[in-house]
């Protein structure tokens, strides 16, 4: 039996390598790519406005309680807009930049407002 290292391994591979067969022959369950479940699940979203997006916390076991989970992190909601220097006057910025840097901007978000060790997100 291979090991779910391995598994995830050979998927890389494949798709480093473009071996679609490999996928398809040896296929990754989900529950080996994310075995728990998040920590924390959120959105975000950007434009030629600026970025946000929004952050809740997610019952981690089943002795979790709600109130428990108040104290630590409550629903968090941003939004920026993009400094200066990401003005793009010349069209040298894509669509795709600007989520990028808005993703970014949401998971330094989520750094920066509780303790991510052992978290899943």
């Amino acid at each position: 039996m291979q090991s779910t290292f391995d598994l995830i391994n050979m998927c890389a591979l494949a798709l480093a390598i473009g071996s679609r067969s490999l996928i398809v022959d040896h296929p990754v369950p989900i529950k080996y790519l994310m075995p728990t479940t998040p920590s924390y699940v959120g959105a975000s979203d950007a434009s030629k406005a600026g970025m946000g997006g929004v952050w809740y916390p997610t019952l981690i076991t089943g002795n979790s309680r709600p109130e428990d989970l108040a104290l630590t992190f409550s629903p968090t909601i941003w939004c920026a807009p993009f400094p200066k220097f990401v003005d793009n006057p010349m069209g040298t910025k894509t669509n795709s930049d600007l989520e990028l840097t808005g993703m970014i901007m949401h998971a330094d978000i989520l750094a920066h407002a509780t303790p991510l060790q052992h978290s899943t997100i």
